[in-house]
This record gives structure tokens, sequence and C-alpha cells, in this order.
């Protein structure tokens, strides 16, 4: 029995990393290691693990919240946008239905998070199913890859001003913002950078489309 859920762990870990922002609500940072995290309880300094079947338990329960997830914590929100804004340039929110649009955005955002998704599964799942690492461990080293994604296309007044909403201090790194902070700073920034690439390719469209109709 305690070997049939292990494997059932090992095999739901692999969606962790769209979970991670629920996590990182949870997620005991430095200066608060007292209280009670999603991985185990804290007392006195000593962090007991949850039972694999616990674990289980709270995977199965994040993976409901799994296409909310996917979409804030990938570069969804920016294809889905953009080919929007295009399709409604080119006059052709009736002969492009929005599942055309909603696979192109997905599989292009399975392409750019290959590599992340790659890293993860090398550094965070692998070693946990070969119990090389616990099941914290695991979430940290997930977690390393895609905040460095996150960050890498977050903008630093977008992080500046979410970490100042949030009562943080200064940080040396960028690295040091709460994953959640870092989260919704990635969040702004995706709907920023959509927005001004949708505007770019609509106002030339949109005058290309008109011009042909008058004609």
């Amino acid at each position: 029995m305690k070997a049939a859920a292990r494997a059932r762990a090992s095999s739901l870990i692999a969606l962790l990393f769209a979970a991670l922002p629920v996590l990182g609500v949870l997620w005991p940072d430095a200066s608060h290691a007292a209280g009670v995290s999603i991985i185990g309880a804290t007392d006195d300094g000593t962090t007991t693990e949850f039972t694999v079947k616990t674990q289980v338990l709270i995977i199965m329960t994040l993976l409901g919240l799994l296409p909310v997830m996917m979409l804030m914590m990938t570069s969804f929100t920016r294809f889905v946008i953009i080919l929007a804004l295009l399709r409604q340039a080119l006059g052709l929110q009736q002969g492009l239905p929005n599942r055309i649009v909603t696979g192109v955005a997905l599989i292009l955002t399975l392409l750019v998070m290959r590599p992340v998704g790659q890293e993860i599964w090398t550094e965070a799942i692998v070693p946990f199913d070969q119990e090389q690492i616990t099941f914290s461990e695991a979430l940290k080293n997930a977690e390393a890859p895609l905040s460095r994604f996150m960050l890498a296309q977050t903008h630093k007044a977008a992080l500046t001003q979410i970490s100042q909403l949030a009562g943080e201090g200064p940080v040396a790194d960028p690295k040091d913002h709460a994953f959640l902070v870092k989260l919704a700073a990635f969040v702004l920034s995706e709907l920023k950078t959509a927005f001004q690439i949708g505007c770019m390719l609509f106002i030339p469209s949109w005058s290309s489309t008109w011009s042909s109709r008058r004609c």
C-alpha cells in the first residue's frame, strides 16, 4: 500500500510546478520560519514532514486549480491576448474560433516553457522519485527555474511596486522576493507586454483591413 502511494505521488509531482502559486502563499520563508506549511508542521524549529498520503491529497486538491495556474505562471496569457487582438484587427471574429486561438497559444506556451519543464523534471521530479531529496526540497528545486523564467520577463517597475504593496523590505537580489510577489509582478508585466505587442499589430492590420473594405 505504501509503495503504491509512493508511486502515485511521484507521478503527480510532475504537475507541481503549476501549483507553486498556492504553495508560495504558505511557503515558509526564512523570515517566517514559524507556523504551518503545506509540506509539514513546524514546532520549536523542528519541521515534521507530512505523510505520503497527506502529500498526495494536497497535490490532488491543487490539481483542480491547474488551468488557472497554467495561465498565470507561463507565457500563455501573452500569447492568447496577442492572438485575440490580431484576430479582431483582421476582422476574423467569426472565421477563427476561440478553440483555434487557445490551441495555438497553448502550443506556443509549451514550446517556450519546455526548457523550464525539463529543468524541473531533472532537478526536482527525478531526484524525488528516486528518494534522493525530500518533498520540501523538490518543491524548492522546482521553484528555482520557474522563478528565473518569471523574473526574466518581469519589469523592474512592476516588481518594485508589488514588493511595496506587499510590505516587503528592500532586497539585494530580485530572487530574494517572495514567490507570490514575483508571480504578481510577472502577471502584470505579461499583461502590459501583451497589450503593447497587440496594439503594434492591431493598428497596422486594422488600417489595412479598413482600407481594403473601402476599396
